[in-house]
């Protein structure tokens, strides 16, 4: 299993220095490889190998005009090249179809703003070490020197890989990947204390759940974006305000990222912690699939983002995999807002500003999200078969007798019952 483990870094001024010629570097080869590719396509259409890039970087670093060039190391060099081959590859496969995920775009040139990179391999001959009397570790890199690094937590083998980061808001982060066992978990993995839950996601209140034991709550939205959105607006015409290229825009720019990094923190440290509960109670865990990016362009496209609710799938994904936990995504189509959970008919859609309903057929006070909840617990844990239902009432419910629910023996159906052991 290949992990990543992030770390804060402190480079010196002379340091920081060379980092920024290294990443000067990196962004001019990166940009000399997408301009090249470019230029020979306008020309015929003539596609340039990953051996004839190569070539032709070597003969770029001899060109008298490009010396400096060799002031860095040739690593992160060659390693911008690889990433522009294997960009133009996933192009091309996209374009074609051979590419799973949404369709990607042509390559374009980096800019200096933003955030900057440079690679390092093994055969750049980089070293770490922590001394374990003291809070901090040091990184050697290739013509930069050692860098102290702010150790938080041992890495499980020695590192394949690791990529110097400089944020947009002034701040140095070094990102190494090992290859961890399988058996290998940063703590002890808890016993979960339900089979399985059934999560509804939300703007009101972002995760709405329900497990087999008949536990359920809500966790709010705490609004991240929302709450900071006039200190952000402020920082922002304070920066239109400031003639660019000159220090006071400069500070003015480094004020904005730092807030803009801040609240991206906050939120993914709140969405991690919600993972980590979720995956540690529930063996398994039932979820929609949803086109987070169609209602991102909605007239709720805002508070969408906000939310985080990529974010947070993907986090429950990873630490599902690394706990031997169980996702289960439901269609998208299913009409979990629509369906009574209690008897199983089907009322109608109804309009987001009605949060508790009563079931017209049995007379059941229900809570919106509670109610698709258990639907989504319901059609994750087992569908009944239809074909053979002869007219009867068919319902897809769970089939563990720890589940309250008052429709488990209405099921008309020629499957057996599923086992969640």
């Amino acid at each position: 299993m290949r992990k990543r483990y992030e770390y804060r870094i402190y480079p010196d001024g002379t340091q920081r220095h060379a980092l920024a010629r290294l990443f000067g570097c990196v962004r001019f080869i990166h940009n000399w490889a997408v301009g090249r590719r470019r230029d020979m396509y306008r020309r015929g259409g003539v596609y340039i190998t990953d051996r004839q890039m190569n070539d032709d970087l070597i003969l770029l670093k001899n060109d008298p005009s490009y010396l400096w060039l060799k002031d860095v190391s040739s690593v992160p060099l060659i390693q911008e090249i690889r990433i522009i081959n294997k960009a133009y590859t996933d192009y091309f496969k996209s374009l074609k179809g051979l590419r799973q995920g949404p369709k990607l775009g042509v390559p374009r040139f980096k800019a200096k703003r933003g955030r900057q990179a440079a690679q390092f391999t093994t055969k750049a001959r980089f070293h770490v070490w922590h001394d374990p009397n003291r809070r901090d570790g040091w990184l050697r890199l290739p013509k930069i020197g050692n860098v102290r690094v702010r150790w938080t937590r041992d890495l499980p083998s020695e590192p394949t890989s690791v990529t110097v980061y400089l944020e947009p808001d002034g701040t140095y982060h070094a990102s190494f990947v090992v290859t961890a066992p399988d058996t290998h978990v940063e703590r002890a993995v808890p016993k979960p204390d339900a089979l399985m839950c059934g999560i509804d996601l939300g703007l009101n209140d972002i995760v709405t759940l329900v497990d087999t034991n008949g536990n359920r709550w809500k966790t709010g939205n705490p609004r991240f974006l929302r709450e900071a959105h006039h200190r952000i607006g402020r920082l922002q015409h304070e920066l239109a305000r400031k003639t660019k290229g000159s220090n006071r825009y400069e500070q003015a720019r480094v004020r904005l990222a730092k807030a803009q990094a801040h609240l991206r923190r906050i939120r993914l440290a709140w969405l991690d912690v919600l993972a980590e509960k979720i995956t540690d109670e529930n063996q398994a865990v039932a979820l929609e699939s949803l086109n987070i990016r169609g209602l991102a362009k909605s007239r709720v496209g805002k508070s969408v983002l906000d939310a985080g609710w990529g974010i947070l799938l993907r986090l429950i994904h990873e630490k599902a995999e690394r706990k031997n936990r169980t996702v289960i995504h439901i269609g998208r189509w299913e009409p979990t807002s629509q369906v009574c959970s209690h008897c199983g008919k089907r009322t109608g859609k109804k309009p987001l500003d009605v949060r508790t309903w009563e079931c017209p057929y049995c007379r059941t006070p229900l809570d919106r999200d509670y109610n698709a909840a258990v639907n989504i617990l319901q059609v994750a844990a087992g569908p009944a078969e239809t074909l053979n239902g002869r007219g009867g009432e068919v319902r897809q419910t769970i089939n563990d007798p720890r589940v309250g629910s008052a429709a488990l023996s209405r099921e008309t159906t020629t499957l057996s019952p599923r086992s969640f052991i």
